[in-house]
This record gives structure tokens, sequence and C-alpha cells, in this order.
């Protein structure tokens, strides 16, 4: 059993370009569609992972995620599999100011559990958990081991689900949250940048150094 895995972020949104007549800048949400700087780096990605020869393409349900993986698809001959699993975290704040008070007092939040290294706590009753977000990815990771053996496989989503499916790659099923807490704020993505891991059954998950978040096919 072996897969290699092509972990793709969607391109640039509108949310932080956007910026209203009061100076906002919005946080994404579900319908954040990707701005012009972003369709062209999912032009650029979709001609840089065409190299690798992919045989399946998965995507966050989100927009921005859709979208960058539809463009994908003109590069490679691929149909774009949405899979629910793949999408963001899901936060109250999505969609807010990052300027309102809700969302001042989530960073201050947020930044206590990373301290605490809770895996349990919620801002919000209707957000997810970091260790609802690490189940849902450690999902993920057993998916692609069991159903795509000697294939390579593209996915198109977010930083943050990209960074906990990686540490989930690398820590394991069930990680000690310092050490996730820690792994997770290192491996965020840039925008249309890719990373590759390889997996064995032999050897298990594998990133080496030079595969993270590259973006040289954005220059």
């Amino acid at each position: 059993m072996s897969v290699k895995v092509i972990l793709a972020r969607h391109g640039a949104s509108v949310a932080y370009e956007k910026i209203d007549e009061e100076g906002d800048i919005f946080r994404q949400k579900n319908s954040t569609p990707l701005s012009q700087l972003g369709i062209t780096q999912a032009q650029q990605l979709g001609k840089q992972v065409s190299i690798f020869r992919p045989d399946v393409l998965a995507c966050s349900p989100q927009k921005r995620a859709r979208k960058t993986a539809e463009i994908v698809t003109e590069y490679n001959p691929l149909f774009s599999n949405v899979i629910e699993d793949l999408r963001e975290i899901r936060r109250v704040v999505d969609g807010q100011s990052i300027y309102n008070q809700l969302n001042l007092d989530y960073k201050r939040w947020r930044g206590e559990i990373i301290r605490r290294a809770d895996l349990t706590a919620k801002f919000h009753t209707s957000d997810e958990s970091h260790g609802e977000f690490l189940a849902r990815q450690t999902r993920v990771k057993h998916w692609i081991s069991q159903e795509f053996d000697g294939q390579t496989i593209i996915i198109v989503g977010h930083s943050q689900a990209h960074a906990m499916l990686l540490s989930s790659m690398i820590l394991g099923d069930h990680p000690k949250p310092r050490e996730l807490f820690g792994l997770f704020n290192r491996l965020f993505m840039s925008h249309g940048a890719i990373t590759i891991v390889t997996y064995d059954y032999r050897k298990g998950w594998q990133m080496k150094e030079e595969n993270f978040n590259i973006t040289k096919h954005l220059k």
C-alpha cells in the first residue's frame, strides 16, 4: 500500500483584499470567492501539479476551494470530488470584520487555549473544537491511505485544515495536545502552494522538508 498526496491550498480570496468604505477587512466564509490574484494562482497551480500526473482530485465544499479545484481540472483530466470533511474549521467569527469586538475576543481566547493546550474548548457553542477538527482530519487521513493504493491524489483545501491533517499524519491519531498545537501552528500553507506527503504501510506517513509549502510554481 502506497499513496502520494499533493495538498494544495486554494488561491487567494477577496476576503482580505476587499476593503469597504469604513476600512474593514473581513474573514473568509463558506461563500467567499477567489480574487483575481487567486484565479491566477489556481491557474499556475493547475499547470504545476500536471507534472505529477495525478489520478484523483478532491476538494473542500467551500467556494474558494471548489473554484480552485475547478480551475485545476482545466489543466488535468480529472473530476473534482467534493468531500465535506475537507472543509475549514467551523467558527462563529467567519465572515466577520477582523477589527470588530467579536473577532478581537476570539483572538484572545484562541491564544489562551493554545497556552492551555485545550482540545475541547469552544469559543461559541456552534464552533468546532480543535479536538473535533483533529478527529475529522484523522478520518481524511485514513480514507486516503485505505482508498488510493498506488495513486496520486490532489486535495484542494484550506490552510488550517491542511495543517491539522499534516499534524495527524506526523504525530498519529492521538497526539499529545501541546505537541499538536505546536506543530499545527507551524504548518500553515501559502495561497496556491503545495505540500507533498507520501504513505507506505511499512514506513507510515513521510514529508520531506523540501516538499512543504512549495511555492516555486507561483514565481
